[in-house]
């Protein structure tokens, strides 16, 4: 969620994003990714492990796409946190400010509320293998 609601050109909007694995495994090495909205641009992003999460691949910036990547070691019951600063570079469309983020756990990691169960077909979709 950003913390503005309404911007224009030169702000600086920041989006918290908290990562949270309610097992009942733990996970190493899930992908998580965000995107900023168009008319926006990278700043400075933060994690926060919060004593028990890790990175399991340091979080990386793809300017091409606005997409950030990272892989996340989560044990049952921890939640992370990310902090992303974001520049506002274009004029944006009202309020829209809408950013993503998901995460997909690895093929080898069962998951009691994912859409596909099987070991065998890695997660490839983040708005389809998930409850």
């Amino acid at each position: 969620m950003p913390d503005k609601t309404s911007v224009v050109v030169g702000d600086q909007v920041l989006y918290t994003v908290k990562v949270k694995n309610d097992g009942p495994s733990g996970v190493e090495n899930a992908t998580f990714t965000f995107s900023l909205p168009s008319g926006f641009n990278h700043q400075n992003v933060v994690f926060q492990g919060n004593g028990c999460g890790s990175q399991g691949a340091v979080i990386i910036y793809n300017s091409q796409t606005g997409k950030y990547t990272s892989k996340l070691n989560l044990p049952s019951g921890c939640e992370i946190t990310y902090i992303f600063t974001a520049g506002v570079t274009a004029t944006t469309s009202g309020t829209n400010q809408q950013a993503e983020a998901t995460i997909l756990r690895p093929n080898d990691v069962t998951d009691p509320d994912a859409t596909n169960t099987s070991l065998n077909i890695p997660p490839a979709d983040p708005h389809f293998f998930s409850a």
